[in-house]
């Protein structure tokens, strides 16, 4: 014998020993007690309410048994009352703690518990386990009996009544036209998930022999989904079925005097041909099965039977398949049917050498009662004594004596029991963790709900005023809600400058002046200073530009006016492009302004100009202002209605769904809407005085077209300037740049000295009063549009609406603010289920913690302790 093993060997007997110290023979075949809930992956279980059951692989819902004999007599497992101290006071709780996880159904939060399910081939054997290590009774028949999950459940009941509740788990609708879904899909071919699992009492049964023939009876509900499930309490219980096998689940709870606490899932057995040659039936167990297998929270217990070969065993592939293998435990069935040629591979077995499991000591054998047995009426104990007899014989207590720990029911039961109570201990903490994450999410979501009002009227008054304060905060922009402000305030700068753009132009460049080209051959340097040419006294600007053989520029019409279209109906004016704006400018060359002043003029002296062509000039300066206004005027409205609507929205967020909210919405916009239409129409109105004709008694305007006046002058003669120093350069002349600004002054002056007299002076003066008043009056439209929103509007909206909002809302009148506070059903349907989830998860919560203190190592005596 190897060392290592032996010694791993021994350490498992013991804490079997431990386990079981100061126990009698009897105490050996105790039924195991587990506290667990059926585990669940993926989205197969996802809207289970807790108990996922899978099927029994051997148990026979179809076939004929013995339906006399009482329960006793049928299971081959010791004393209930005994079966509870197999395991020790630590682990009786932690497994019952599991099981109250379990109850609280909140498998959104914990979608698996730790727990074992039972897997293994067709016949192998599984059944008799089951009855043994749980203390079910099942029937039994040849071939495939389970076709659907079954979860067992039991519990002691501190009452003499035995009763069995039996529910159907339905989370899958059959739907044979549904699409086919891959191998490794978490659905099923012919299959379609339901969103929430529904759950169907079926039966319940206080007579214990009553309980095969209604196992048969639910699991024929099951796989008949489209027909009533109470069409089956009666009838044949052999009818035919709809479906070859489900994923829904029969669930059994069960409660009586002595009864372990257990879940236990079992599974249909693995089968590799169906009998009527369906193979997607065969697919679909394989992946039913698999899909709990891959639970990491899930042990698992494979029953072969111990005269057929592992290697050829469909579940012991499947759990490899899974890498469920380090979670595994394995059980021999039938070892009376073990001949000798197979002792030396049962060795290798048991000794881990062959198919080993999670370690070397994982494999045990027991035996179990025949049918005939059973039939004869053998009683639990009987069947015990049986098995012990069985295992006091060849090869059992000779060659594999060594091996003595793991034979038998009882050692089986203390095994699983090890095994589920460490691994309960490792995941507590990942439980407690998931629970309390999602305690902080319901909470949250709990407090997004207004609280229950004692007084209506005065819930109403108060949510009224929350919300005006809010709103005046935004208008005012106090404190950190300065952001409306900021926006408005940009709106009303972008209105100014917007005005500012599109200013009278002059262009001050002498009309018809095209650059002279350079002549590089020629050999006239000329002086600088000397080459001024000038004008004959006789040129006039007309003459000029018909003296011009055909290089002075033509004349650019000026452009016509565009209008912003208004869209029909909204009130709103289209935004229009830069190059539709710079169209809409008006822009003046010297000629024309020399045009219209002159052919304006209605007095006989010379130098007067008639004021009307100024006015003129202005009123068509003026043409966009309207369209600018409205755009600019749009876009406050837009920004104070947003601004509104998402304070209200805010403020209100806990009254979405009551009367309260719209209410309030409706009376605010109606509110907002009677005084932005008068204010829009005081201020369109402002903006027709303004263009109605220029006036002014601002007595610094005359200051401001001097200033006008003096920049176009200084302009013009840097123009003329320039055009001079062009036309020297073009005849080979060397101009000389200025090295300090003083001596550009002088050269200036000089210059200006020697310039002609300009032509256009007269006529740059007269438009300096155009442009002058245009800056007067854009910065006095832009003040009258704000002053105006400012009081019309803002101040009104912040003054008034609170009696606005106690009006459209009769705060004072009880009945009608009781009327505006109802929640709707669905929330409030919502909100009670989630003040049951947070409660049940707070029970989770103190039962984890309570946990936490029996997961620390225990002393000597208890049947987890190594």
């Amino acid at each position: 014998m190897k060392q290592e093993p032996m010694s791993e060997h021994r350490d498992l007997t013991s804490t079997v020993s431990l386990a079981m110290h100061h126990s009698t023979p009897d105490r050996l075949s105790r039924p195991l007690t587990i506290s667990s809930r059926a585990t669940s992956v993926q989205n197969f279980h996802a809207a289970s309410s807790g108990d996922t059951t899978v099927a029994d692989g051997d148990v026979d819902m179809n076939g004929t048994s013995n339906m006399n004999g009482d329960r006793e007599i049928k299971t081959a497992a010791a004393d209930p009352e005994d079966a509870m101290q197999v395991l020790g006071q630590d682990s009786r709780q932690l497994i019952r703690a599991v099981q109250k996880l379990k109850e609280l159904n909140i498998d959104a939060t914990l979608p698996s518990l730790p727990t074992f399910v039972v897997v293994g081939d067709q016949s192998a054997g599984k059944s008799s386990i089951i009855e043994a290590v749980c203390d079910i009774s099942v029937p039994r028949d040849q071939g495939t009996c389970t076709r659907c999950p079954f979860q067992i459940t039991t519990s002691s009941a501190p009452q003499d009544e035995w009763i069995c509740r039996i529910t159907l788990h339905n989370t899958h609708a059959y739907n044979p036209a549904s699409a086919r879904v891959g191998k490794n899909a978490p659905d099923y071919d012919r299959w379609t998930k339901q969103q929430k699992m529904e759950v169907l009492d079926f039966a319940v049964v206080r007579d214990k022999n009553d309980l095969q023939d209604l196992l048969r009876r639910a699991q024929l509900a099951i796989l008949n989904s489209h027909q009533p499930p109470q069409d089956f309490l009666h009838g044949d219980p052999h009818a035919n079925t709809k479906v070859g096998f489900s994923p829904n689940t029969v669930s059994l709870q069960i409660e009586g005097p002595g009864l372990p606490d257990l879940s236990f899932v079992d599974l249909p057995g693995a089968i590799n041909v169906h009998e009527d040659g369906e193979d997607y039936l065969v697919a679909f167990v394989e992946k039913l099965i698999k899909t709990y297998l891959r639970d990491p929270k899930t042990l698992v217990l494979l029953a072969c039977s111990a005269d057929q070969d592992v290697e050829n065993s469909t579940a012991f592939r499947y759990v490899s398949q899974c890498k469920a293998l380090p979670r595994c435990l394995g059980v021999l069935t039938k070892p009376d049917l073990v001949g000798p040629s197979r002792h030396g591979l049962l060795q290798r077995i048991l000794r881990g050498d062959a198919f080993k499991l999670r370690d070397h000591h994982a494999w045990f054998v027991t035996k179990q009662l025949t049918q005939e047995d059973l039939d004869a009426g053998a009683t639990r104990r009987e069947a015990r004594d049986l098995e012990d007899r069985f295992f006091a014989g060849e090869p059992w207590a000779t060659i594999l004596t060594h091996y003595s720990p793991r034979f038998g029911t009882a050692k089986l039961q203390a095994a699983i029991s090890f095994e589920l109570s460490a691994h309960i201990r490792r995941e507590i903490p990942d439980l407690a963790a998931r629970v309390q994450a999602r305690i902080d999410i319901v909470s949250t979501e709990l407090e997004g709900f207004p609280e229950l009002a004692k007084s209506a009227s005065h819930t109403v008054t108060m949510e009224s005023l929350a919300l005006l304060q809010a709103i005046q905060g935004h208008l005012r922009g106090d404190g950190l809600n300065n952001g409306f402000r900021n926006d408005y305030r940009t709106l009303l700068y972008a209105l100014r400058n917007e005005l500012k753009s599109r200013r009278l132009v002059v262009k001050l460049s002498t009309p018809g002046y095209v650059m002279q080209s350079i002549c590089l051959e020629s050999d006239d340097e000329g002086d600088a200073d000397d080459a001024t040419p000038m004008q004959s006294p006789d040129e006039t600007p007309s003459k000029k530009r018909k003296a011009n053989d055909g290089g002075r520029a033509g004349r650019t019409p000026q452009a016509t006016k565009t209008f912003a279209s208004r869209t029909p109906g909204s009130g709103r004016v289209e935004k229009r492009t830069k190059a539709v704006v710079e169209q809409e400018k008006l822009v003046l060359d010297l000629d024309w302004l020399s045009e219209m002043y002159t052919s304006g003029s209605i007095y006989g002296l010379p130098g007067q100009f008639n004021p009307k062509v100024t006015e003129d000039i202005i009123a068509r300066s003026q043409v966009g202002w309207e369209a600018v206004v409205r755009e600019t005027l749009d876009s406050i409205r837009d920004l104070l209605m947003k601004m509104l609507v998402q304070v209200h929205g805010g403020s209100l967020a806990n009254r979405r769904r009551t009367l309260l909210y719209g209410e309030s919405a409706e009376a605010i916009e109606a509110y907002f809407t009677t005084l932005w239409d008068q204010g829009h129409e005081r201020i369109l109105q402002s903006l027709a005085c303004e263009k109605h004709k220029p006036i002014t008694y601002n007595t610094s305007m005359g200051t401001r077209v001097d200033e006008v006046k003096n920049k176009l002058r200084y302009d013009r003669l840097s123009a003329r300037i320039s055009e001079h120093n062009d036309s020297l350069e073009s005849k080979g002349a060397k101009i000389k740049n200025p090295a300090t600004e003083a001596d550009r002054l002088k050269q200036r002056a000089d210059l200006e000295s020697k310039l002609k007299t300009d032509e256009y002076g007269r006529f740059i003066g007269a438009v300096a009063s155009a442009l002058a008043y245009y800056d007067v009056a854009s910065d006095h439209l832009v003040d009258t549009v704000a002053k105006q929103l400012e009081c019309s509007l803002l101040f009104a909206i912040d003054q008034g609406l609170d009696e606005t909002l106690r009006t459209a809302l009769r705060a004072t009148d009880e009945g009608y603010c009781a009327h505006l506070l109802e929640q709707d059903t669905a929330v409030e349907a919502h909100r009670a289920r989630l003040q049951g989830e947070k409660g049940r998860l707070n029970a989770a919560l103190q039962e984890l913690n309570g946990l936490r203190q029996m997961a620390r190592p225990q002393g000597r005596g208890s049947s987890v302790q190594m």
